[in-house]
C-alpha cells in the first residue's frame, strides 16, 4: 500500500514544474490578494485623500489670490487723495472723482464701483442697482465705518450668479470717513479649478457676510479639508461624496487584483513557455502617484498663468530663482523667451534702477533676518530700456531653526498707478492754490449745491464770514436767504428768484442782515455753474459790503441837490437884482441923453459923455449878469426870427464905432463874402456876442486896427 502511494506521488520533472507553476501562481495570487491588496488599499486611500486635499488647497489658493490681490488694489485706490476729498464734500474733487472713476479698470476689467461717505450717502456709483436704503441696511457698512474691521468680503447673488463684493474703508487723517466697495463681475463658478467635478465634489464658504454652497442636498458628503481664505475670515470646506474615495479605492483594488492575476498568469505562461521570466509591472502604483503629482503641478502652472501678476520663487540654498512667464511679459519680452530673464538671483539686480539696488538689498536682508514684511516699490528696466514701476512682494519659508530657506512672491506693474498718483497730486496742488486764492479774496464767495432742494451752501470763504458775521459751521447746509430781513426789497428778491429759474447770471444791490441784526448793503452777483452735460450743478455767489459806498453816494446826492438849490437861488437873486438895477439905469441913460441934446459947453459935454459911456458899460454888465443867471437857471431862451444880417451889422458897427474912435483905433467891417442877407436866428444875442468880442479886442489893442470879417 505504501509503495502504491509513493508511486502515485512521484512526479516527473515536467509535472513537478507544471505543478510548481500552478502552485506558485495560486500561492502568489493568494498572498498578493491577502497582503499586497490590504497594503495597497491603505496606500491608495491615503493617496486619493492627499490628491483631494491638494485639490482643496488649490481651490483655496485660487480664491485667496483673487480676493487678496483685489483687496490690495482697493486699499491702494482708497488711499488716493481724490477719494478722501470727495467724501469730505469738495464739489471740485467730486467732479474730478467722476472723471477719474468713470472708466476706471481693475486688473483690466470695468467693475461696479460705489463710494459712500460716513453719513451712508452715495458719493459715486456706476452701479444702477445701488441705493442708499439698501446700503444702510448692510451690517458690514457699520463695521467698516466704526473701524471694527479693515475690510469686508461679501458674496451677493444679484442675477442668479454668485459675485464677490469687496469693501474697504476710506480714511482721512487716519479716521474712517467713507467706504469704497466694488462688485466684481467674475462669477464664483469661474473661480473654481477647470477640472472641478461638481457631481462628486462640493464646497462651502462661510464668513461674516459670505455663505456659499454647491452641495446637493440629496447626496451625503465627507469633509476633506477646511482652510481659511487668506486673512478674510472666510472658511472654505471642501467636500466629496461619502462613497467617492471608497469607490475609487475599490475600483483601484479590483484593477490591481485583476492585474496581479493576469500578470501572474502571463508570468507563469512566459515562464512556462520560456522556462524563465520575472513578474513585470511592479511600478504601476508608483506611476499613478507620479501622475497625480504631475496633475497638481499642472494646476499650479495654470494658476500662475491666470494671474496678471508675475510670480517668482527663490531657492535660497541653491540661489536659483524661478520667474513666471508673466514677468517676462511685464518687462516687454515674449513669454517664451527663455533668455529674457535667467533663473538666477543676479538677474533681478541687473534690471533694478541703480538708485534702488541698495534699498532692495537692505529690505531683502531685513526680511530674511528680522522677518520684516517685504512689500516695496522698485523701478525695473524693460526691454525698450525704459524704467517702469513695480510692486514686489514676498514671504520667506523658514526651517526649524528659523532660517530662511526659500522665498516666493509676486511682481505687479504699478506704472499707470504711479502716473495717476502724480496727476492726482498735481490736481490737488491746483485745488489748494485755487482754494488759497479764494480765501485771500477781499469779497465774499459762496457756493450753493443746485442738485439739492433748497440750494444749501456747501462752501464759503473767510471774507463771507467777515461780512455776514456767520461762521462756516453756522451757514453750511443753509440757504443764503437767511441773510434777508424785514427791510429787504421784495423786488430784489423777485429778481434773484427769476435769475435762478432762468439760469442766468444776475448782479444786484440788496439790503441784507448780519448775524447781530445789523443792516448792510450787499453788492451780490450770482452765477450758475454747469457740468459737461450742461446740467446745473451749483450756484456761485459773490458778495461785497457796499454800505459805506452807499452812504457816501447818498451824501453826494444830497450835497449835489443842495448845491443845485443854492445855485438856483443865486441865479434867481441875480436875475431879480439885475432887473431892479436896470430899470433906474435906463432912466439915468435917458436923462444923460437929454442933457447931451441940451446946450452944453465943451467941458460939460465931455463930462456928460463920460457919464453916458459909463452908464452904458454898467448896463452891459447888468445885461451880462442877467444872461449868466438865466444860463445857470436854465431859463435862457433864443429867438428864431428872420432878420436882415446886413442891417444888424451896420447898427452894430455904428454903436461900437464911438468906442473905437475914443481909443483912436481904426475899426473895419468886411461883408464882401457874406452870402445871405436874410437869416433866421436871435439878432439881439448875435449882436451881444459881437459886441463882447469887439469890446475885448478894442480893450487889449493899443496899436493897429480891429477887423470884423463876415
Amino acid at each position: 500500500m505504501r509503495a502504491l502511494i509513493n508511486k502515485k506521488l512521484k512526479l516527473s520533472t515536467n509535472n513537478a514544474f507544471y505543478t510548481f507553476l500552478a502552485l506558485s501562481l495560486i500561492l502568489s495570487v493568494t498572498i498578493s490578494l491577502l497582503f499586497v491588496g490590504h497594503r495597497a488599499n491603505t496606500a491608495i486611500y491615503d493617496l486619493q485623500s492627499k490628491s483631494l486635499e491638494i485639490e482643496s488647497k488649490l481651490t483655496t489658493s485660487y480664491l485667496t489670490l483673487f480676493l487678496e490681490t483685489r483687496t490690495q488694489i482697493l486699499n491702494d485706490l482708497a488711499r488716493q487723495p481724490i477719494l478722501s476729498n470727495a467724501i469730505m464734500g469738495s464739489d471740485t474733487s467730486k467732479a474730478l472723482l467722476q472723471d477719474y472713476l468713470f472708466q476706471y479698470k481693475i486688473m483690466g476689467s470695468t467693475e461696479k464701483i460705489t463710494i459712500i461717505n460716513v453719513l451712508k450717502e452715495v458719493v459715486f456709483s456706476n452701479d444702477p442697482s445701488i441705493n442708499e436704503l439698501s446700503i444702510i441696511e448692510q451690517p458690514w457698512i457699520n463695521s467698516l465705518l466704526e473701524e471694527q474691521t479693515e475690510k469686508a468680503v461679501i458674496l451677493n447673488k444679484p442675477t442668479n450668479t454668485d459675485l464677490f463684493t469687496i469693501a474697504v474703508p476710506i480714511k482721512y487723517n487716519n479716521f474712517t470717513e467713507g467706504v469704497l466697495m466694488v462688485q466684481f463681475n467674475t462669477p464664483m463658478t469661474q473661480l473654481l479649478p477647470t477640472d472641478f467635478d461638481r457631481e462628486s465634489h462640493g464646497l462651502t464658504l462661510a464668513g461674516p457676510w459670505v455663505y456659499y454652497s454647491n452641495l446637493n442636498q440629496d447626496d451625503e458628503y465627507v469633509s476633506i479639508n477646511q482652510n481659511l481664505i487668506g486673512n478674510t475670515d472666510i472658511t472654505l470646506n471642501y467636500y466629496i461624496t461619502a462613497n467617492l474615495i471608497a469607490a475609487k479605492t475599490t475600483r483601484f483594488i479590483i484593477d490591481i487584483a485583476i492585474s496581479i492575476i493576469v500578470s501572474m498568469a502571463l508570468s507563469s505562461l512566459f515562464l512556462f513557455v520560456f522556462g524563465r521570466h520575472l513578474l513585470l509591472n511592479p511600478f504601476k502604483l508608483l506611476e499613478s502617484s507620479r501622475e497625480a503629482i504631475k496633475q497638481s503641478e499642472a494646476r499650479y502652472e495654470l494658476a500662475v498663468k491666470g494671474s496678471n501678476d508675475g510670480i517668482w520663487d527663490w531657492d535660497i540654498v541653491t540661489n536659483e530663482v524661478y520667474f513666471s512667464p508673466r514677468i517676462s511679459v511685464l518687462l516687454g519680452y515674449d513669454e517664451n523667451d527663455k533668455n529674457a530673464l535667467p533663473h538666477c538671483a543676479d538677474a533681478l539686480y541687473k534690471l533694478l534702477h541703480p538708485d534702488d539696488i541698495t534699498k532692495h538689498k537692505k529690505q531683502i536682508a531685513n526680511h530674511l533676518i528680522s522677518n520684516i514684511p517685504f512689500n516695496y516699490d522698485y523701478r525695473l528696466k524693460t526691454k525698450s530700456g525704459a524704467y517702469r514701476y513695480f510692486t514686489v512682494k514676498g514671504m520667506a519659508l523658514r526651517n526649524e531653526h528659523n532660517k530662511a530657506i526659500r522665498m516666493a512672491g509676486s511682481v505687479t506693474d504699478i506704472t499707470e498707478q504711479k502716473r495717476s498718483q502724480k496727476a492726482l497730486k498735481q490736481a490737488k496742488e491746483q485745488n489748494d492754490l485755487l482754494a488759497q486764492a479764494i480765501e485771500s479774496c477781499n469779497v465774499g464767495i459762496s457756493i450753493a449745491d443746485a442738485s439739492v432742494q433748497g440750494f444749501p451752501l456747501v462752501f464759503l470763504n473767510s471774507e463771507f464770514e467777515k461780512i455776514t458775521g456767520y461762521s462756516k459751521e453756522e451757514m453750511l447746509g443753509i440757504n443764503c436767504s437767511l441773510l434777508q430781513g424785514p427791510n429787504t426789497d421784495k423786488n430784489a428778491i423777485d429778481i434773484i428768484t427769476n435769475a435762478i429759474k432762468t439760469l442766468k447770471t444776475q448782479r444786484i444791490e440788496i439790503l441784507n442782515y448780519k448775524k447781530d441784526g445789523t443792516e448792510f448793503w450787499n453788492s451780490l452777483q450770482i452765477s450758475p455753474v454747469f457740468n459737461e452735460q450742461q446740467q446745473l450743478t451749483a450756484y456761485v455767489g459773490i458778495q461785497q459790503d457796499i454800505t459805506e459806498q452807499k452812504a457816501a453816494n447818498q451824501l453826494l446826492i444830497e450835497a449835489k441837490a443842495a448845491a443845485e438849490q443854492a445855485n438856483i437861488a443865486k441865479s434867481e437873486f441875480l436875475a431879480a437884482m439885475s432887473h431892479e438895477i436896470r430899470t433906474p439905469m435906463n432912466g439915468v441913460l435917458g436923462m444923460l441923453n437929454l442933457i447931451l441934446d441940451s446946450s452944453l459947453n465943451e467941458k460939460q459935454h465931455h463930462q456928460v459923455s463920460i457919464a453916458l459911456n459909463s452908464a452904458n458899460s454898467l448896463l452891459n454888465i447888468i445885461n451880462d449878469i442877467l444872461d449868466f443867471s438865466k444860463v445857470d437857471a436854465g431859463k435862457l431862451e433864443l429867438e428864431e426870427l428872420e432878420f436882415n444880417l446886413c442891417n444888424m451889422l451896420d447898427d452894430f458897427i455904428e454903436t461900437i464905432a464911438i468906442h473905437a474912435h475914443s481909443k483912436n483905433i481904426p475899426l473895419m467891417l468886411d461883408i464882401e463874402h457874406l452870402e445871405y442877407a436874410f437869416v433866421i436866428g436871435d439878432a439881439g444875442r448875435l449882436k451881444q456876442i459881437l459886441t463882447n468880442l469887439v469890446n475885448n479886442a478894442l480893450k487889449f489893442t493899443h496899436k493897429g486896427e480891429v477887423q470884423v470879417i463876415c
